[in-house]
């Protein structure tokens, strides 16, 4: 057990109760305490009746869906409150190694002592859940990820450009002064805006390239031939666009990174109108997330 205090910070809404339970247990033994915030799932008695009896675990039911971001913060205010040193977030479908949280304790430790870096988070190496693919580190040549042809191991961390939010392994010292998740954001381009805006202040943020965890993207997948998109339904498609205005408004988020997400953006888009059967439904949240975006109506969508 690391002797500094870590809370693991797990996000729910309408969780699968079997992957949440693996999560809970991959856990157990690695933190000092799990913070389960639960926004309004409608399986929530099964989900309590789950885990009350569980040890170190605390959860805290919402009367409604607050976003991610909200309840993410919601999980970090609780941490400091009672003093615990690292937290680490989760989404409910992700589960994490039995040395993860050891291994990102000791070279965040490393990195601090020996090298005096002035570091804000650590997070896993990300592979695809439905092709076991890994992905790239997310460092950035203008709008291209830096080249890495082969991840290696010899060094076990890489310095990234951002964070995935699950797995990420903070230390609660630094967003004391940097700030938190923007709650506007409810729930997309979260861990972008928060890690670029962390580089801002100085703070360096890592993978490591030992600590595997697998990274579902979007509800549904096209291939393309030399690539494989993919595709979100109407409501969280709204959610991107709308976003992704919102951030480009954002001075310290990189031109490179919102030209590459326009031209992802407008071609997510334009592919979910060749196959979708909605095309009327697509095209009203694309038009409203614009609008929304453009006047800063933010926070959960309002229909």
């Amino acid at each position: 057990m690391i002797q500094k205090k870590v809370a693991a910070i797990i996000i729910t809404y309408n969780p699968d109760l079997t992957i949440l339970r693996e999560s809970y247990t991959s856990l157990y033994k690695q933190v000092d305490k799990i913070i389960l915030i639960d926004n309004n799932s409608t399986n929530y008695q099964e989900l309590k009746k789950l885990f009350e009896k569980k040890e170190k675990i605390k959860i805290v039911p919402l009367s409604d869906n607050i976003g991610l971001a909200a309840a993410q913060n919601l999980g970090l205010n609780l941490a400091i409150k009672n003093n615990y040193t690292y937290a680490i977030l989760f989404d409910q479908d992700s589960v994490l190694q039995d040395n993860g949280i050891n291994s990102f304790f000791f070279e965040f430790e490393k990195l601090v002592s020996e090298e005096k870096l002035n570091i804000v988070a650590i997070g896993p190496s990300f592979f695809d859940e439905k092709t076991g693919r890994r992905f790239r580190p997310t460092k950035f040549i203008g709008p291209f990820l830096y080249p890495f042809r082969k991840i290696t191991t010899k060094n076990p961390l890489t310095e990234v450009d951002f964070l995935i939010a699950s797995g990420c392994f903070i230390k609660l010292e630094c967003i004391k002064s940097a700030g938190m998740m923007t709650e506007s954001l409810f729930i997309d381009y979260i861990d972008v805006e928060w890690s670029y805006r962390m580089r801002s202040y100085g703070y360096k943020l890592y993978i490591h390239n030992d600590i595997h965890m697998s990274h579902l993207v979007g509800e549904s997948r096209v291939n393309l031939g030399l690539k494989t998109i993919s595709l979100h339904g109407p409501l969280r498609r709204y959610y991107l666009f709308r976003n992704y205005i919102s951030i480009l408004k954002v001075s310290y988020i990189p031109l490179g990174y919102k030209i590459r997400e326009g031209f992802f953006n407008i071609g997510r888009f334009l592919v979910s109108m060749i196959i979708t059967k909605n095309r009327k439904t697509l095209i009203l949240y694309t038009i409203k997330a614009i609008k929304d975006g453009i006047n800063n109506e933010m926070g959960k969508y309002k229909g």
